[in-house]
């Protein structure tokens, strides 16, 4: 077995049981280091979905707006990222955005 790669080798539930234990952060950067990461993070709803409402405690508007305009859990939580980072950041980088929106 490949160390390098001993996710592939894991079952589709452990996997997603180990990213679900990931703060958002944490999970953003780990979806940053391969292409197997990127594609389990970005295409399983369910990881972003607890994040996604814990934000809601605060965003309740925004996010339900999103839900209702067929948004994912991955997409609301960034739009409501962004919207944060744009009153506090400047200069959200709309390269690495675009990347997670499509």
């Amino acid at each position: 077995m490949n160390q390098n790669n001993f996710f592939m080798w894991l079952p589709q539930e452990v996997t997603l049981y180990i990213f679900s234990q990931l703060d958002i952060q944490s999970l953003c950067r780990a979806s940053m280091t391969c292409m197997s990461w990127f594609a389990t993070i970005r295409n399983n709803d369910r990881l972003w979905k607890p994040h996604c409402l814990a934000v809601r405690a605060v965003c309740r508007r925004e996010v339900d707006d999103d839900r209702k305009s067929g948004y994912s859990w991955r997409v609301s939580i960034i739009f409501v990222v962004c919207s944060i980072l744009k009153y506090t950041v400047v200069g959200v980088n709309q390269t690495l955005l675009s990347a997670w929106m499509r």
